[in-house]
Formats: C-alpha cells, structure tokens, sequence
C-alpha cells in the first residue's frame, strides 16, 4: 500500500487524535502462477490467476519504527485457468472481497547519506466465486496470504521518494473442496516511485515485473504531515 511515509525520519507537524494516521485507496492488477492439486486424485495443474482489486485502507504510526494499517476493500472480476495433465479448465472470477493486516518497523532512518530500511508483515485473504466458462456450478474461491517484506528507499527534492521491496510469501488457494494451490515461486521483487504532495497528501505507484506480476497505484492522506 505504499511506503511514502514510512522512512521514519519525518516529524509531525501538529498533535492531536488524527496527527498519527494515514488514510488512502489503491487499485491494481496481478497475475500469479500456481501450482493446483486435486484433492481426491492428488493430480497437479498448472495454474494462472489473474484478477484486480480496489482497497482503501488505514494507517496508524504508534512511534517513529512502528506502524499497523488495516485494509478492505473489492476483488474486480478477473480469471483462473487450469491445465490440468488431461484436460483444461477457464473460470471466470466473480468480484470479491479482501482484508489485510499488516506491521512495519523501520530498521533504519533514513540520512542525508543512507536510504531507509523498513520491514513489514502483511495478513491478507480474498474471496470470491469461480464459475466454468462453459456452464456449471460456481465454487467458492479462499485465496490466504502470509508476506515478509523488506524495502529500502530515498527521499530527494524532499518530495520524490523511489523505493526497492523484496517479498516472500506463501498461503492457499482453496477451489471449493476439491482442489488447493499454492503460488509457484513465493518470491516477489517490487520498484516503487511515492510523489509527497502539499497539505499531507500524496501519490505513489509499485510494479513487480517477475514471478508474481502486479501494477498499483494509490493516494494517501497523513493530516500529521
């Protein structure tokens, strides 16, 4: 959800109830590769997914390391296919529902010299339908996430703030009862660019360009700032 106020070397401007949120939304796209198991026969499927999401989110900073943030918010349609050893599946994905939890702590402030290091840990769980593009009973769709995150980033111009995460993650891909995936790689590089505009707002946009594929954007709002 961005990272745009998390260098840990920004004062508050004001006190008071809000001065230590963040609020915002974001909207992306992803596309992941899975490895899918059928649970009766143990056969395993090659698996893509690919679908979008719109959140908005809130973000509490209970000191200069540490910050919690919860998010909800849409699954946009999207779809699943499945190659399967003797046949193939394409499901189309209803629109859905996802929540997130997530801790950071800032293992490094940034300098005039040295970029910020953060770590975070995000829980996240989406929810939806799957139904057969050729007819047929529609399956619910649980998809669980576990991610470890660590991100580096600088601030210039005092406004423009690039930023680099690695993640590992892992969770389940449960397809009604009959089958339970998981992703193929549990790795994701991400590059990100946060733009600080006036009055506590800003903007910033991430892309993960290999294994788990995704493109965000977002707006946040820190009236602390």
């Amino acid at each position: 959800m961005g990272v745009v106020s998390c260098s840990g070397g920004e004062p508050l401007v004001a006190e008071g109830p809000l001065t230590r949120m963040r609020f915002g939304a974001t909207a992306g796209a992803s596309r992941a590769s899975l490895r899918v198991f059928d649970s009766a026969t143990h056969a395993e499927a090659r698996g893509a997914l690919e679908r979008g999401a719109a959140t908005v989110f809130a973000g509490y900073y209970a000191s200069r390391r540490w910050a919690f943030s919860l998010a909800m918010g849409a699954l946009l349609p999207g779809k699943l296919e499945l190659t399967w050893p003797d046949h193939a599946e394409h499901l189309t994905l209803s629109p859905g529902f996802l929540a997130a939890a997530s801790a950071s702590y800032v293992l490094a402030n940034e300098a005039p010299s040295t970029p910020f290091v953060l770590t975070a840990m995000t829980l996240g769980v989406g929810v939806n339908d799957a139904t057969p593009e050729s007819g047929g009973a529609s399956e619910r769709m649980i998809a669980g996430d576990v991610r470890l995150s660590i991100t580096a980033g600088k601030t210039f111009a005092e406004a423009f703030r690039p930023y680099a995460s690695a993640r590992v993650f892992g969770g389940p891909v449960l397809l009604g009862a009959r089958a339970t995936g998981t992703d193929r790689y549990h790795v994701q590089p991400a590059l990100g660019l946060a733009v600080i505009l006036p009055r506590g707002f800003d903007v910033f946009a991430e892309v993960a360009p290999a294994f788990e594929l995704a493109v965000s954007m977002g707006l946040g709002f820190a009236p602390g700032r």
